[in-house]
């Protein structure tokens, strides 16, 4: 799993699980890592017509009740309602890479 890094270059998930905790602490590196992921899939959730079942992975979720927990705890909403909510209704799909 990808993600996007500094400067629009990709950083692989493990490499970013090793490095972050490094540069800012354990218990910072992991809150860092979630809050990331949250804040791209409320973007996918707004801004793409990827389906809601695919943003967890695409987030580096494996499990989508654990995706659903932490978005909704950083949200206060779930995915399906904080995609409902968005203004943006013009959805483009995402482009295979």
């Amino acid at each position: 799993m990808d993600t996007p890094g500094p400067r629009g270059r990709d950083v692989h998930t493990l490499v970013l699980h090793r490095r972050v905790p490094r540069a800012v602490g354990t218990i910072a590196g992991r809150a860092t890592l979630t809050a990331r992921r949250i804040r791209e899939a409320a973007r996918l959730l707004a801004e793409t017509g990827l389906p809601q079942s695919a943003v967890p992975a695409r987030v580096g979720y494996r499990s989508r009740v654990g995706f659903h927990l932490a978005f909704r705890t950083a949200y206060g909403t779930t995915p399906g309602e904080y995609r409902a909510a968005s203004p943006r209704r013009d959805r483009r799909p995402l482009r295979r890479l």
